[in-house]
């Protein structure tokens, strides 16, 4: 979710905008989720909808940004490095953090919180692996794509986690990453994209990984399952597409996208911990006015996750257990 995740990149002003954009939403749907009625069809609506494109979105982006460096992995050298920096970036903090949290929210399982980071990391270490696999056997360049696709289609299944459910997003944002295909998208193209991920939305709504009946879709409702791989591909494509065509510019909150891993690990103690557990606030979004209160929540949510991000990163050692940063 930040930019160290991505192995190192220049930064590109749209990505870190569009990873602004999608760790917002997140913050909203935490906020919706905690502070409102589960229940309440407004809130329900808003989160189902966030659900089909906002973590697709995060696993296209990674893979994304990280193609060059995740396809060209040809010796243990380069799988050692990937493994690394991987877990230093997403697994250290999340180790940090859970510690931080088993006190004060005894779970039977530790290994929920933060489940997109570890998901992550294994969708890297699969496709580092199909990599090198590929590329010590291999030489041709379209058979040794094959076998990483391959590899990681199957990898995924056994490795739990929601890893079966991204690692579609994840190989596409690889692939695509490769060519830039982004960056040819027109106007048409993204709004056909958008039409079409909402068209596939209409009939999957109910039906989000998060819900037990369709966690395992891809066996018990395989149709379903392919049709929000679709959706999220669309809407991810969609997003990432307006975002380079019309926010390609370094603006205020460019700068905020380098923060989205640390927004993802700190924000769920202000929403859960003080707004949900401390205030016990409940909306029901029936007003203008309590729809205020949420995105004036979200922002400032979002604008302490920052403040407190900034504090971190002064020290060199806390920088690197809390945020993974070097």
């Amino acid at each position: 979710m930040s930019n160290s995740t991505s192995l190192t990149r220049s930064r590109i002003p749209w990505i870190d905008n569009v990873r602004f954009f999608a760790i917002a939403v997140v913050v909203l749907y935490h906020c919706l989720g905690m502070l409102t009625t589960q229940e309440l069809p407004a809130s329900t609506n808003i989160r189902s909808f966030i659900v089909s494109f906002n973590m697709p979105l995060f696993f296209f982006i990674s893979g994304y940004v990280g193609s060059r460096k995740l396809l060209s992995v040809s010796n243990f050298k380069d799988l050692w490095g990937i493994t690394k920096h991987s877990f230093v970036r997403m697994i250290l903090p999340v180790i940090i953090f859970t510690l931080m949290l088993l006190p004060i929210q005894k779970v039977s399982n530790p290994l929920i919180y933060y489940w997109f980071l570890h998901c992550l990391f294994r969708l890297y270490l699969i496709v580092a692996l199909g990599s090198l696999f590929a590329q010590l056997v291999f030489k041709n360049r379209v058979v040794a794509d094959v076998i990483i696709v391959v590899f990681s289609l199957l990898a995924s299944w056994f490795v739990g986690n929601f890893t079966m459910e991204f690692v579609v997003y994840f190989l596409l944002g690889l692939y695509l990453g490769r060519v830039k295909f982004i960056d040819k998208l027109n106007v048409f193209h993204i709004i056909l994209l958008i039409a079409v991920g909402l068209i596939i939305y209409s009939t999957t709504g109910g039906h989000n990984f998060y819900d037990d009946k369709s966690k395992w879709a891809i066996i018990n409702i395989p149709h379903i399952w392919l049709l929000r791989q679709i959706c999220g591909a669309c809407l991810s494509l969609g997003v990432c597409g307006l975002f380079k065509l019309f926010v390609n510019k370094e603006r205020w909150y460019t700068s905020l996208g380098t923060m989205t891993l640390g927004i993802y690990l700190i924000h769920d103690y202000l929403v859960e911990m003080l707004l949900h557990d401390f205030f016990h606030w409940k909306l029901q979004l029936t007003t203008v006015s309590e729809w205020s209160v949420i995105i004036a929540l979200v922002l400032i949510v979002i604008a302490i996750c920052c403040l407190l991000i900034r504090i971190i990163r002064m020290n060199r050692f806390t920088k690197l257990l809390f945020l993974g940063e070097k």
